[in-house]
């Protein structure tokens, strides 16, 4: 069995860690495990980076403004949600085409788009999604401090500071 495990960074931040130590595990009991990222920090073989493009550094700087703007203009909780409007489609990478299961770890700041997302479960591969915050169950933030909107419709956002209605 071949898998693949996708990750925005291969060391920085708890979910990298987590996926680094799971590609490794794998290896260790005989599953050919790889890890698919967007920062790569080592020269790990079973590591893969997503090619370095203009257009790659664009997803994330786009994902930033439009969040930037929405903040009107301040920092404050620049990085506490992700819209998920860009990111790489990763289905016609050789290290997708090989793996017979996609497992999903944490994918945001421009690594995976929600168009990506799609892409990947409609490809009929088996999907694992490892959800290290609450960011997959309410496609905004990764922290809901409390708030259950999520669960209905988001109104008044705590990291929006305007209010969505």
């Amino acid at each position: 069995m071949r898998i693949l495990i996708v990750n925005t960074s291969e060391l920085n931040g708890g979910a990298a860690v987590a996926a680094s130590r799971l590609v490794a595990a794998l290896n260790n009991s005989g599953v050919q495990a790889r890890l698919l990222v967007n920062d790569r920090q080592t020269s790990n073989p079973m590591v893969s980076e997503l090619p370095k493009t203009l257009f790659s550094r664009w997803r994330f700087l786009w994902e930033r403004w439009t969040i930037f703007w929405h903040l009107h203009f301040t920092k404050h909780n620049l990085f506490a949600i992700d819209v998920a409007n860009a990111g790489a489609d990763i289905t016609s990478l050789p290290e997708f085409k090989l793996a017979d299961v996609i497992h999903l770890s944490w994918i945001n700041q421009g690594m995976l788009s929600l168009n990506s997302i799609k892409k990947i479960v409609n490809s009929g591969k088996p999907v694992v999604w490892t959800m290290h915050d609450i960011w997959p169950a309410t496609a905004i933030c990764h922290l809901t401090l409390g708030c259950n909107n999520f669960k209905q419709i988001c109104r008044r956002c705590k990291y929006l500071r305007w209010g969505q209605r």
